[in-house]
């Protein structure tokens, strides 16, 4: 992949009302597409984590009709809060090209705070803030007893809380909860921890990955996912950074670690395996990285970019 590819970027913004815990299910409200960098102006500011805390986007619209951002508005009234939902989608070259790729989700979830119509000089602008499982983190507690019975695993357990929770949790995470149990010689009635009614659901969690030594995240499209014992998403493939591939400039941080400045791709998640090397070949940082945080900025009307915090994968427990 050559430099020039990320050039040409395209932006996707979908606003939704959906049901909570209904995967799947929702009403489109409205929906922006530029894909040939004309047309409406979309702008964007992005922050992606390894850690359980929300995942959160600021979304700008430019120069909404004033039927449009009334109907935006209607729409938020009507419903009942947290349950609009706003995606974007990222990705490069012309459509119709052999460099054309069809728009990632950089980030989907909850809008916490809308703004119509923002005034600035001639314009204005349309602000959606939002963020993956911001309501459900900050405010749900569990609404079913969770217990600890004959044939319960680990990631069954986490299964249940999550489902309780209106989440998803990827087969993956289940499997490597089983594996690091086993690990350790859990069986699923030795060291399950019981939960009850009212429970904060990041506890319970916290509790069921802590106990294996593993921690676990929400992704970019509010599914949870896990780490592995060395901070690592073994689900998502490794990513080589260099200057032909986007890579603008780069320091090294603490021991090993990197922080970078790339032309965006929106496939990167936290946790992620990377590697990233000068123009000559040679590794920066460590030869071999994990992502802690990713920052997307952009703009259709300006450049697509992502700031990469990544350190040294942790050694195994």
């Amino acid at each position: 992949m050559t430099f020039a590819r990320y050039l040409n970027h395209t932006a996707v913004v979908q606003i939704d009302a959906f049901e909570q815990g209904a995967f799947g299910l929702s009403d489109l409200i409205y929906a922006w597409r530029n894909e040939t960098g004309e047309g409406v102006t979309i702008r964007w500011q992005v922050t992606l984590t390894n850690t359980s805390d929300s995942n959160t986007g600021t979304v700008e619209i430019m120069n909404v009709a004033p039927e449009v951002a009334r109907q935006l508005e209607a729409s938020f009234d009507a419903v009942i809060k947290g349950s609009i939902r706003c995606t974007l989608a990222l990705g490069w070259g012309q459509v119709g090209t052999p460099d054309y790729a069809v728009p990632e989700v950089v980030l989907s979830g909850g809008v916490w705070r809308f703004r119509p119509l923002v005034r600035a000089d001639v314009d204005t602008s349309t602000v959606f803030e939002f963020g993956s499982g911001l309501q459900e983190l900050a405010d749900r507690v569990l609404l079913n007893d969770i217990l600890s019975s004959v044939g319960v695993s680990y990631g069954q357990a986490a299964q249940f809380v999550a489902e309780d929770l209106g989440f998803q949790i990827s087969q993956a995470a289940v499997d490597l909860l089983n594996e690091a149990a086993n690990r350790r010689g859990l069986t699923p009635e030795q060291g399950l921890v019981v939960f009850s009614t009212g429970d904060p659901g990041r506890d319970a969690l916290d509790r069921i990955f802590g106990t294996v030594g593993l921690q676990w995240v929400l992704d970019s499209q509010n599914v949870i996912r896990a780490l592995d014992s060395s901070g690592v998403r073994n689900d998502l493939p490794l990513i080589t950074l260099t200057p032909a591939s986007g890579l603008l400039t780069w320091e090294t941080v603490d021991k090993d670690g990197v922080d970078i400045r790339a032309l965006a791709r929106p496939g990167l998640q936290p946790g992620q395996q990377l590697a990233v090397q000068d123009e000559t070949g040679v590794p920066v940082g460590a030869p071999l990285l994990r992502v802690e945080r990713v920052e997307f900025v952009g703009g259709t009307d300006t450049e697509s970019t992502m700031r990469v915090v990544a350190r040294p994968r942790r050694g195994f427990v």
